[in-house]
């Protein structure tokens, strides 16, 4: 029996944030120096350095371990980070979370649960230059 055209399985949806420029360091993946970025980006294997980030969001992901400065608009942690952290707009801890390193940022939300050890400074014209 032949197929028609009509019997042919729709293509997979693309995601929308792939289409709008998704970054990702991937579980496998190590990365030791200077990482700059003008995209959202999502951190699912190891950083250490810094992180420079411009775009929208940039998330440490759960299996994400970073050992570095991080400078960013909006940042979420899922994972590990030690280092100190510049958050132009926020921070947001999730439960999953252990961070060690001193928090710069105007808005910060911590979860229950949560691993946290430094300090938090809403003043962030006080943050370190990196």
């Amino acid at each position: 029996m032949e197929k028609k055209a009509e019997d042919k399985p729709a293509p997979a949806p693309v995601s929308s944030t792939a289409s709008e420029g998704l970054s990702v360091i991937g579980k496998t993946l190590f990365v030791k120096g200077e990482v700059e970025a003008a995209e959202d980006m999502l951190v699912e294997g190891r950083v250490e350095g810094s992180i420079k980030h411009t775009a929208s969001q940039l998330t440490i992901g759960v299996s994400g371990v970073v050992n570095a400065d991080i400078d960013a608009k909006n940042l979420v942690i899922e994972g590990t980070v030690e280092g100190n952290i510049v958050g132009a707009e926020s921070v947001v801890i999730k439960d999953s979370a252990d961070v060690r390193g001193n928090v710069y940022t105007a808005r910060i939300s911590i979860a229950d649960g949560a691993q946290f050890s430094g300090t938090v400074d809403m003043d962030i014209s006080k943050s370190p230059k990196h």
